[in-house]
């Protein structure tokens, strides 16, 4: 995704005629790579991300629709 987000990054300052196509496979055939990567990585990592991504399950073990939609919305997250 790295490779992706630069190329997308510098397709917007030249401004060209194009068309995206985007394929989610679900599989990476290499590591990824990037600025982008690197900071997702450290917030993900991070305690305060920790913090609220715990006490949010725990408030929203009472609502379980909620806690349903949360959690899928979590796993569509991880795969981008």
């Amino acid at each position: 995704a790295g490779m992706a987000f630069e190329a997308m990054n510098h397709a917007g300052d030249v401004n060209p005629d194009m068309l995206v196509i985007l394929n989610d496979n679900e599989m990476s055939i290499s590591e990824n790579v990037g600025a982008l990567t690197n900071h997702f990585a450290k917030i993900l990592s991070g305690s305060f991300y920790t913090n609220i991504r715990e006490g949010s399950k725990k408030l929203l073990a009472g609502v379980p629709p909620v806690k349903e939609l949360a959690g899928r919305m979590e796993e569509h997250l991880k795969g981008m």
